[in-house]
């Protein structure tokens, strides 16, 4: 039996069953600020090999390191207010 591809699903037909289906999941995503209750899901993403900064390997030991440390002081430094972007730390000199 010769195989045709119609995308990703092989053709129903030439297999003589139902075609595979793909399940899209959708779910929506919700900013938060930093706090005691999301603490232990960073700490998993961590762990699971999520990291704050794609640029240095590190920084997710490092991240780490500093909840175990103090998970209280951790949470306290991410809430840190800072100031709102203007639209001059967007400009450039001329």
């Amino acid at each position: 039996m010769r195989l045709r591809r119609n995308g990703d699903n092989v053709l129903a037909a030439e297999l003589g069953r139902q075609p595979a289906t793909r399940l899209l999941f959708y779910s929506s995503m919700r900013l938060v600020w930093p706090g005691d209750r999301y603490l232990a899901g960073y700490v998993d993403a961590l762990q699971r090999g999520w990291s704050p900064d794609n640029l240095r390997q590190s920084a997710a030991q490092e991240e780490l390191a500093k909840i175990a440390r103090d998970a209280h002081a951790f949470l306290a430094q991410k809430l840190i207010a800072r100031e709102p972007a203007r639209r001059s730390h967007f400009l450039t000199a001329r």
